[in-house]
């Protein structure tokens, strides 16, 4: 135990000079746990460091917490270059020390091990260090957690329960949790629901999502494919046989495609946070969501709100007049074309997706501003010609069609959203050598349009002149024609 300094001044100037030990330590051993895990690097001596190689959420604890061997421990916590102290402690835990650091990048970090004040001795201490993954949780009915990775995944936090659902669940416990899973292998669910304590009834719902928002099919208890209100009190839940939890159902069969809502009752309030497992093939697997947002637009800067969507839904959506459950609002996003974001998951099991909406001012009328035509050549035999050009255009209308046609009704179409400028290509025309017309037009706008004229090409095939003079026989008996 350090002495206490009889002056102010010189507790200021001893912090000042110990409060963090210089890399100028010994490398002894990679000491990186597994996660969750914990590794022992055995009789580290003060004067050395370990390495440890980290992943940015996860929480990493340092300890000298037990140690005997000698009296005052002080741990400094350095980057992998020794330039940044990303922490540091002494006497956490009586003479010995703690860091309990939350890992802000992915990459290698150092410990250093110093006997006070930041010296080093050949007496030695072990050093534990423990990985733990970082809680994942929401308010309500959240979505966006999933799991998509083999083996264990959490920890999951219990938190607020949403409205009451599901044919065997009471609603009646402190705490719920919400998980949704993105079915990528078919097969029976073999799903274990592990909570933090050994005690206590854990009942779960299993809910198919045909379409949309999990949180809403999971009030149609129509979309249950199974439910589990535990027999034992004994802090798990399982579908199948293949975990050795003793409250068990049979697993539902999966397909791929599917997505399921996994709602969790914490009946007695025993656990505070739960892990989820899922047997290997050939029972069903999980991947991570699609994100992939469905477009949208144009839209007028006096259209009232319009909700977003994506293949998977229940994310966060962020950017210019989107609300984060995907409201956006045109009048709040004002006119132009504004980038949409979406993500939806957590690390590791988390993916993202990016759109653009355009706004456009509906009070100005639409006004096609340039339309071009260049005509191709005539095709000898078929006897047609192709056109290709470009039509530009400002306030298109947000829904129809907009239709390039020539004179003979040949015409491309392209439907809403509109985006100027728009490339069009007619082919099979008529090669007749008359004049002809190209006109662009909205079908929800039909003052909205422009027209070129031009001739079209015509196909020619003259023959000027042709004689034959006979020449003499040759010697196979032909008559020779010599042509000209």
């Amino acid at each position: 135990m350090k002495k206490l300094l009889s002056l102010v001044l010189a507790g200021f100037a001893t912090m000042a000079s110990y409060g963090q030990c210089a890399f100028n330590n010994t490398f002894y051993i990679d000491a990186t746990p597994p996660c969750p895990g914990t590794m022992t690097a055995g009789c580290v001596n003060p004067g050395e460091y370990v390495s440890v190689n980290v992943v940015a959420g996860n929480t990493y604890e340092f300890t000298t917490c037990g140690g005997t061997l000698f009296t005052d421990t002080e741990l400094t916590l350095y980057d992998a270059f020794g330039f940044t102290v990303l922490d540091y402690n002494d006497d956490d835990c009586g003479t010995q020390s703690t860091i309990t650091w939350v890992a802000t990048f992915t990459g290698t970090v150092n410990l250093l091990l110093d006997e006070f004040p930041c010296s080093s001795s050949s007496s030695c201490v072990d050093i534990d260090v423990t990985c733990s993954l970082p809680v994942q949780s929401g308010n309500g009915c959240n979505t966006d957690i999933t799991i998509c990775t083999p083996g264990t995944a959490g920890p999951f936090a219990f938190n607020t329960p949403g409205a009451p659902v599901s044919s065997c669940l009471d609603f009646i416990g402190p705490d719920y949790a919400y998980i949704v899973l993105y079915i990528t292998s078919s097969g029976p669910l073999q799903l274990l629901i592990d909570g933090d304590a050994a005690t206590g009834f854990l009942d779960v719902a299993i809910f198919d999502v045909p379409a949309g928002d999990p949180c809403n099919a999971i009030n149609n208890v129509g979309n249950e494919i199974s439910c589990n209100y535990a027999d034992f009190a004994n802090g798990c839940n399982q579908f199948g046989t293949f975990f050795p939890c003793t409250s068990s159902v049979p697993s539902p069969n999966v397909v791929a495609g599917d997505v399921l809502m996994i709602v969790v009752e914490n009946w007695s309030g025993a656990s505070t946070t739960f892990t989820m497992d899922l047997a290997p093939p050939p029972a069903a697997q999980t991947g991570p969501p699609d994100p992939t947002i469905n477009p949208a637009g144009p839209l007028c800067s006096t259209d009232p709100a319009l909700q977003m969507t994506a293949v998977n839904m229940g994310g966060d959506w962020s950017g210019p007049g989107v609300s984060a459950t995907g409201s956006f609002n045109p009048a709040t996003a004002g006119i132009g074309t504004h980038t949409i974001n979406y993500v939806i998951g957590q690390p590791p099991c988390q993916s993202s997706s990016s759109t653009t909406v355009q706004v456009i001012d509906c009070s100005a009328p639409c006004s096609i501003t340039n339309l071009t035509a260049n005509v191709g050549a005539c095709v000898v035999g078929l006897n047609t010609y192709s056109t290709t050009g470009q039509v530009t255009f400002v306030n298109a209308p947000a829904g129809g069609q907009l239709i390039i046609e020539d004179c003979n009704g040949v015409q491309q179409v392209f439907n809403a959203p509109f985006v100027s400028p728009v490339n069009y290509s007619l082919t099979g025309q008529n090669a007749n050598g008359l004049a002809c017309d190209i006109t662009a037009f909205f079908s929800a706008d039909l003052a909205c349009t422009q027209t070129i004229n031009y001739t079209a090409p015509v196909c020619t095939c003259n023959i000027d002149n042709f004689t034959a003079n006979l020449g003499a026989c040759l010697p196979d008996n032909t008559l020779k024609l010599q042509e000209r």
